[in-house]
């Protein structure tokens, strides 16, 4: 039994297999079904820096194939292109909605270009290097176990969580009452 568990958990892929069934089908659908448009709109723009902690963060098996990283195989192509695609719609969305509740569509583009500076920023470049430097810096001047890495973890989602909390700023500084909607609709 354990020696099947652990065949399972060193499957290059599985990580993978996991990242997909729960963040873009399992958590999207019951976003859906609850009817929190809202929270869809800041989720799918995180999909990327989720996919940039897991892999840095993670076992070198376990999440290898999640973003195209030193080796390029088709499997990472097609899981980056799905992961981008999907970051891009959320970020597209978030910026269309305030682009149409605010009437402006320089708010919109300016909103737009800013997360995808953000989001592509902080997943490629800042988020790797802060959990590298951050790794080396605890090692060298701390005792802390290597065991499954689960510092890395801890510093990803802490830096995850700052890029999800500059999300909300931006939503709440462009936040439009849907009384005001309701107003701008009805001319007298």
């Amino acid at each position: 039994m354990v020696s099947a568990l652990n065949i399972t958990l060193n499957m290059p892929n599985i990580g993978l297999i996991i990242y997909y069934f729960v963040c873009v089908i399992i958590l999207p659908i019951v976003l859906i079904n609850t009817d929190n448009q809202n929270m869809l709109q800041l989720y799918l723009p995180l999909l990327l820096p989720m996919a940039a902690v897991l892999q840095e963060s993670g076992n070198p098996n376990m999440y290898q194939n999640i973003l195209i990283k030193d080796e390029i195989n088709i499997v990472s192509i097609v899981s980056s292109f799905i992961i981008i695609l999907l970051s891009l719609v959320g970020i597209l969305w978030f910026s269309n909605s305030v682009s149409m509740n605010n009437q402006s569509l320089g708010d919109g583009i300016l909103v737009g270009l800013l997360l995808i500076v953000l989001i592509v920023g902080f997943s490629k470049i800042l988020i790797p290097d802060l959990i590298k430097k951050l790794n080396n810096t605890l090692i060298k001047h701390t005792d802390i176990k290597k065991n499954y890495n689960m510092y890395k973890y801890v510093i990803g989602f802490i830096l995850l969580i700052l890029v999800c909390l500059l999300l909300l700023a931006i939503q709440k500084m462009y936040f439009v009452s849907k009384e005001v909607i309701i107003k701008r609709k009805i001319k007298f």
